[in-house]
């Protein structure tokens, strides 16, 4: 059973996938190259892919994950630009 997703979490959903998305093309990376990052065998592929997708809710390990490849803060993967 998958979990309920309340609407607070949609925008923090949405605004997560919309920065990893936005700092990863401002380095001219792919999904891939983003992924070859983290690890190796990438499996990361598909996770980054269904977060910006906003298919899944990464937990903050990810979220810290993934802004260490991207070499910035996790806050700045949280900030919401509407606000």
């Amino acid at each position: 059973m998958a979990a309920k997703v309340y609407r607070r979490d949609e925008k923090i959903i949405g605004t997560i996938a919309r920065n990893i998305k936005k700092h990863r093309k401002a380095q001219g990376l792919t999904i891939q190259e983003l992924a070859d990052k983290i690890d190796l065998d990438g499996h990361f592929y598909g996770q980054i892919s269904k977060i910006e997708r906003r298919i899944v809710n990464p937990s903050v390990s990810i979220v810290s994950i993934i802004a260490a490849a991207l070499d910035i803060k996790p806050s700045i993967l949280l900030k919401d630009d509407d606000e």
